[in-house]
């Protein structure tokens, strides 16, 4: 919980804000105040999806405006192996894709909120270091147990 206020000669505008994480990919601020012009209000949700970042705002200032937004951010990586979307912070940046072979739902962790694989078993890392040596690990307690025989 914050408070932020702003006095000038034309205007005060006092705020009382809050935020927190919705689990491990999501997180929202919610804040309300007032100024010379009335109540306002306003809100922001952050989601990282394994397609998308996904964000929403909406604010309003009591009889003045009112505005609502929506970004998804986010890529497709096509490669003679596969396919898949996948969220992205640096567009054109290093990727690699995993393959489950054909096992969805499996969790990839890198940095940050895992990735799960597609239904065809593809996923994509984003963000990767592209001089660099990167870690990337496959929760294998979520892969199936298929005997070999």
């Amino acid at each position: 919980m914050s408070y932020s206020g702003t006095l000038d000669r034309n205007d005060n505008t006092h705020r009382v804000s809050y935020s927190d994480r919705v689990g491990d990919r999501g997180s929202y601020q919610v804040s309300s105040g007032w100024n010379r012009k009335g109540p306002l209000a306003s809100g922001f949700y952050s989601h990282e999806a394994d397609w998308a970042k996904i964000n929403a705002t909406a604010s309003a200032q009591s009889g003045s405006y009112s505005t609502v937004g929506l970004a998804l951010q986010g890529g497709v990586t096509a490669t003679a192996e596969g396919a898949a979307m996948h969220r992205v912070s640096i567009p054109g940046g290093t990727r690699l894709l995993v393959d489950t072979d054909g096992v969805a739902n499996i969790p990839i962790r890198n940095y940050g909120a895992p990735v799960r694989t597609n239904r065809y078993g593809k996923a994509v890392v984003a963000d990767m270091n592209s001089y660099y040596r990167n870690r990337v690990n496959i929760d294998l307690d979520k892969l199936p147990i298929t005997p070999k025989r």
